[in-house]
């Protein structure tokens, strides 16, 4: 509803009356309609700053939004970065001489005992070489595998 609108009509009605301004009647009249016509200015004033709060209010709905679903990421990143590490340790206990849990080297090991060249990394398995017992240690399908271990 435009309260400016409805203000104007009520002004052009008390034009019309035949009342003069000076007489109490029409000073009142006048007074009422001034009255109303600051009313209806500040309800509009309002009801524009009510809008533009709506709008910013949507605005920020959007971006907490936006910031859940990041916090969603992160968190999943965490939970990600949690198990990376605990397979990092998983695999540095793995390659530990089981002795004396002392680090161990990795070393290539050609498939072929007779194959002196083994450029292409498909040619070779990695395995991890005992510095003490000379056991060759790999990891095949999540198992570990001992090999050509000397007697002590």
């Amino acid at each position: 509803m435009d309260y400016r609108k409805q203000v104007g009509y009520l002004k052009g009605l008390c034009n019309g009356l035949t009342m003069p301004d000076d007489k109490p009647e029409g000073k009142l009249l006048a007074a009422i309609i001034e009255t109303l016509d600051a009313l209806a200015d500040a309800i509009t004033d309002v009801r524009d700053d009510v809008d533009e709060m709506e709008d910013d209010l949507q605005t920020l709905s959007d971006e907490v939004g936006e910031l859940e679903a990041v916090s969603e990421d992160i968190e999943r990143l965490d939970e990600y970065l949690d198990e990376l590490g605990e397979a990092m340790n998983d695999l540095a206990d793995m390659l530990r001489d089981p002795h004396d849990r002392a680090p161990i080297r990795l070393v290539k090991k050609p498939d072929d005992e007779d194959d002196e060249d083994f450029d292409d990394q498909d040619d070779c398995e990695i395995y991890v070489l005992c510095h003490k017992c000379g056991a060759h240690v790999s990891v095949e399908d999540d198992n570990i595998v001992i090999e050509n271990k000397k007697e002590k």
